[in-house]
C-alpha cells in the first residue's frame, strides 16, 4: 500500500488518518533528492573519534592486520572513499 505522508521537524506525519496492526512496523520513504542537505550528521554521544576511525578502517582490517602491505596506507584517500561510498548508498 502506498500512502502520503509529511515529514514535520522529524517525525513522519500520515496525510490521511491509518490505523496499523502493530506499533513498530517497517517502512520505506522515498525522499526527493533536492530535499537532502549534504551535511554530516552531529555526533551521535556514543559515537567517539576512536569508533569514527575504526568504522571509516574496518574495510582495510585485513590490510593493516597483514604483513605485506609495501607501501604507507593512505589515509586521505580511505577516507575519501569511504565518504563517496557511504554518499551513495544514502541515495
Amino acid at each position: 500500500m502506498q500512502i502520503q505522508a509529511i515529514y514535520n521537524q522529524g517525525q513522519i506525519e500520515f496525510e490521511k488518518p491509518l490505523r496499523l496492526k502493530h506499533d513498530n512496523i517497517r517502512l520505506i520513504v522515498t525522499v526527493p533528492d533536492e530535499e537532502i542537505e549534504d551535511l554530516i550528521l552531529p555526533a551521535q554521544t556514543d559515537d567517539t573519534m576512536e569508533s569514527r576511525v575504526r568504522t571509516i578502517l574496518r574495510p582495510y582490517q585485513h590490510l593493516l592486520k597483514s604483513n605485506t602491505v609495501s607501501e604507507p596506507l593512505n589515509y586521505d584517500a580511505i577516507r575519501d572513499n569511504y565518504l563517496a561510498e557511504k554518499h551513495l548508498q544514502k541515495r
